[in-house]
């Protein structure tokens, strides 16, 4: 049974578990409708990263990721369900979209803050599982935030995170 945090614990959580050593962590994203910044970063900017869709696929799926962070009730299932009646996708690429976009969006508005708060050295704290890609990069870290906020996450589904390591 997972552990469910509030937001504002889960830097917390990953950062002890970052620097307990762990070398895995399974996080999963819900919409967290308050989180202001990931909002912003949803209208302006989701599914940018989807490929081999037409711009009037890419709008409606903005339009959807977006819609989920002004709605209280979001949660990835509804997310997933509203993709996937939009007939644009079938049920697994659409809940690889609202996982990889949701995380996107999150991770994004939370970098936002981190940048505000300066902070200045982040780390990769691998997911469970984590792929070979996620590994590689995980072990050539910590890096300077501003030369990985635009990379996460690496792939679609990923479940890795960032923790951060300094503030300035």
């Amino acid at each position: 049974m997972a552990n469910e945090l509030n937001p504002e614990d889960l830097e917390s959580e990953l950062r002890i578990a970052y620097q307990s050593g762990s070398e895995a962590a399974s996080v999963s994203f819900d919409v967290v409708p308050s989180n202001t910044a990931a909002a912003e970063y949803a209208k302006a900017r989701a599914a940018e990263a989807v490929t081999l869709i037409d711009s009037t696929t890419q709008a409606k799926l903005k339009e959807i990721i977006a819609e989920a962070f002004s709605d209280p009730e979001s949660t990835m299932d509804s997310i997933t369900e509203d993709i996937d009646a939009a007939g644009i996708f079938n049920p697994d690429r659409a809940s690889m979209i609202a996982r990889t976009e949701i995380a996107r969006a999150q991770m994004q508005g939370t970098i936002s803050v981190w940048q505000e708060a300066g902070v200045e050295v982040v780390d990769v704290l691998l997911g469970v599982d984590a792929c070979e890609l996620c590994q590689d990069i995980a072990a050539n870290g910590p890096y300077k935030l501003e030369d990985i906020a635009d990379d996460y996450p690496f792939h679609p589904n990923c479940n890795c995170s960032l923790v951060v390591v300094s503030f300035s």
